[in-house]
């Protein structure tokens, strides 16, 4: 797993405090501390420390693997969503803003609105994402993938609840 230092962890983490309350989250992480996990700050060095046996599962987002298979079809790991008979699987996002004193605010704004337009294409695909627009193609290797349940989560929610995933992952000894 990634340690608590890492925003994917403590994304994860938020969403758990959302979904089921902080008493049975910290059930969940106190379940992975004792399950004495290999922490590896690295998702793609997660997923090579399973292809190498160092492990059985592991929690990673899937454009790792996409990158992964990218370069080796065979990479002995496979997909699971978590979460599909429920809630659905937490979802990480990208995001882009414009500050107010931006020096090319036009130009700024010109690349945000084609990125999430014809761009949506080129960057999701080069990094084996979904993309956020839904008439962007899908990267063939993430296609494989298949379709998944997202979770609902408004993800402000993720960050409203960020420093209380931390007090509760430093409170039960998650590194």
């Amino acid at each position: 797993m990634r340690p608590s230092t890492h925003s994917y962890t403590q994304s994860l983490v938020s969403s758990l405090i959302a979904e089921h309350g902080e008493a049975r989250a910290e059930e969940i992480v106190r379940g992975w501390v004792a399950n004495e996990p290999i922490l590896i700050d690295s998702d793609t060095e997660i997923l090579k420390s399973l292809a190498a046996g160092r492990g059985d599962v592991a929690i990673t987002n899937h454009y790792y693997l996409g990158r992964l298979l990218e370069e080796d079809s065979a990479f002995p790991v496979q997909l699971f969503w978590a979460n599909q008979a429920d809630r659905g699987a937490h979802v990480n996002v990208s995001g882009a803003g414009v500050t107010a004193n931006a020096p090319n605010r036009e130009n700024a704004i010109a690349l945000i609105e084609w990125l999430s337009g014809d761009g949506q294409e080129m960057f999701a695909g080069t990094n084996h994402e979904f993309p956020a627009n839904p008439a962007a193609p899908v990267h063939p290797i993430i296609a494989e993938f298949g379709e998944y349940s997202a979770d609902p989560l408004a993800k402000e929610e993720l960050g409203r609840l960020q420093s209380q995933a931390v007090e509760l992952m430093n409170r039960v000894g998650y590194q």
